[in-house]
């Protein structure tokens, strides 16, 4: 080998080694190392529209153990958004229903409205009257009348509402011969329907609600009361309009009035008598709290002065429609006057107020039929369905004494009527409570008589910590010469989460009649009501004073 071609050699091998290390540095074992592809970093998937959030919850189901009383879970049909208007929020309305155990009740069905804006509170809307219909939700607070200043809706407020039938369709009382569905309607719906309704806020939101507040008027007033009374823990606070509390008491005093009117020949009193009363007790009482304004406020002056005797007819007998018989007149003297009942009903309720004849509202509301005939608008349904399941039963011919035990077992299953309320008041519970004095389906009485029993209980102080009740001259239920309107719901928010309370006195409520719309009224802090002070504007609610 040649000096050249040595020196080719060396310098080859010396390259193919080289080249080798460099492999076995790179990859060992002489293999070529390959550098990884880098794998890409996924791209985060889209947050669903709250669209997408709203149609995902069709079909779905609320499992049994998320709600608290016996059903068989609730299932989502219907799930959609609804677009913002003028006066709503864009939100997605859900629909569905909660199943019974037993196959023979109805499901109770349900609406829930979830804004796309939420301001993480709820408020639960009570129902009315047989309560057969859903509550959607949709309306306002009760006593939002139309004074022309219009008063927002809590779901345009930002608060997931809802409401439910109560576990029927209808309002014959039929169903009160089904005992799951009876128990619905006496108040196991709302707690069915709430534990529901949070379980779907908690899913479509990520929270529960920080605020659950409870909302209706006359049987749903009432539901406020059971709310508190039997899931204290459960809500923050309630507005309660002309609550029924202790529904059954009234119910079996009306039967005895009604038996007055029907079973006593000639007692009857004709639409045109009857508004010959209804006037006669305006002129006169209606000046009694210094103005004459349509609205009667000082009751008890009035209940202790007026007067029927020049409303009797010169025989005393029926002499025609400008005036009362004797009879008449006794029995309007009757219906007029509270009920002691034979018995004691829950939590020893045994009396019922006489209907508010001194007070503006109508005697015959409810009572009296036509042409003499009794007319039955809802009284004999709950005697032959919830009381004695006997369909011969009418107002009638009905002994509520014999039916006692009916009548003891159904203000157990339906009223609220207990005091206690520790519960609710310990947790910081509080209650923005009206009632109007010319109610003539459930009387303003009820309530002072439920708050004086309150009062027994806790005392004058203890109570005003946590409840404001205010009896409203003129308004009927729900209507009246003085219709309210009084924007509640601020109130009993700055009360519930700021510490608020409402200054004694203070509040003011404007009309919603249309013949008085836009003046304005103190809400007086009961047992008080509202004085015209003597001088300055009739319709301003600044020239009255609330009295004793």
């Amino acid at each position: 080998m040649t000096g050249r071609t040595q020196q080719y050699c060396i310098s080859r091998n010396l390259s193919i080694y080289a080249l080798y290390l460099l492999l076995a540095g790179c990859g060992g074992n002489g293999e070529i190392a390959v550098t990884p592809t880098p794998t890409p970093t996924p791209t985060p998937s889209a947050a669903p529209t709250f669209a997408e959030k709203c149609a995902g919850l069709q079909g779905k189901t609320v499992a049994t153990a998320e709600i608290a009383l016996p059903t068989t879970g609730a299932t989502i049909g219907d799930a959609q958004v609804i677009a913002a208007t003028a006066t709503a929020p864009e939100y997605c309305q859900v629909r569905g229903a909660i199943a019974p155990v037993d196959r023979f009740a109805p499901a109770i069905n349900f609406q829930l409205n979830l804004p796309s804006s939420w301001n993480q509170k709820a408020v639960h809307f009570g129902g009315g009257g047989a309560n057969g219909v859903v509550i959607t939700g949709l309306g306002n607070m009760p006593g939002s009348a139309n004074s022309g200043t219009p008063i927002p809706t809590p779901l345009a407020r930002g608060y997931a509402t809802f409401g439910s039938d109560s576990g029927h369709v209808g309002s014959d009382y039929s169903f009160g011969l089904n005992e799951e569905a009876y128990l619905n309607f006496g108040g196991d719906q709302l707690r069915k329907t709430l534990d529901t309704a949070q379980s779907i806020i908690k899913t479509f939101y990520g929270s529960a609600p920080k605020r659950q507040y409870f909302a209706g008027g006359s049987q749903g007033g009432k539901e406020a009361f059971i709310a508190i009374q039997r899931w204290p823990a459960k809500y923050d606070g309630i507005v309660a309009y002309y609550p029924a509390t202790n529904l059954v008491a009234q119910s079996v005093g009306q039967v005895y009035q009604v038996q007055a009117i029907f079973n006593t020949p000639g007692a009857w009193i004709n639409p045109t008598k009857l508004a010959l009363v209804e006037s006669r007790v305006i002129q006169t009482c209606d000046p009694l709290d210094g103005v004459q304004d349509g609205l009667i406020s000082n009751v008890a002056a009035c209940a202790s002065t007026f007067d029927f005797a020049p409303l009797r007819c010169p025989s005393g007998g029926d002499d025609g429609n400008t005036c009362l018989s004797d009879v008449q007149i006794s029995v309007l003297r009757k219906v007029s006057t509270r009920t002691t009942l034979p018995f004691a009903l829950d939590a020893g309720v045994n009396s019922a107020p006489g209907r508010p004849t001194y007070s503006g509202g109508s005697s015959g509301l409810y009572l009296y039929g036509s042409s003499g005939s009794y007319q039955d608008l809802g009284l004999g349904g709950i005697i032959r369905n919830f009381v004695t399941k006997d369909q011969s039963q009418t107002p009638t011919n009905h002994n509520p004494m014999t039916w006692a035990a009916g009548w003891l077992r159904h203000s157990v299953a339906t009223d609220a009527s207990t005091a206690d309320l520790t519960g609710f008041r310990n947790r910081g519970g509080k209650i923005i409570w009206v009632h109007g004095l010319a109610d003539s389906a459930y009387l303003g009485q009820a309530s002072a008589d439920y708050y004086e029993r309150l009062r027994s209980f806790f005392g004058d102080t203890a109570l005003r910590a946590f409840v404001r009740m205010y009896l409203v001259p003129g308004y009927d239920h729900g209507n009246g010469a003085f219709n309210v309107s009084f924007d509640s719901l601020p109130v009993l928010e700055k009360w519930v989460e700021n510490g608020e309370a409402p200054a004694a006195d203070a509040l003011v409520a404007a009309d919603g009649a249309a013949a008085t719309r836009g003046r304005t009224r103190p809400l007086c802090d009961y047992p008080k009501w509202p004085r015209y002070r003597g001088t300055g504007d009739v319709n301003l609610a600044a020239s009255y004073q609330c009295v004793p």
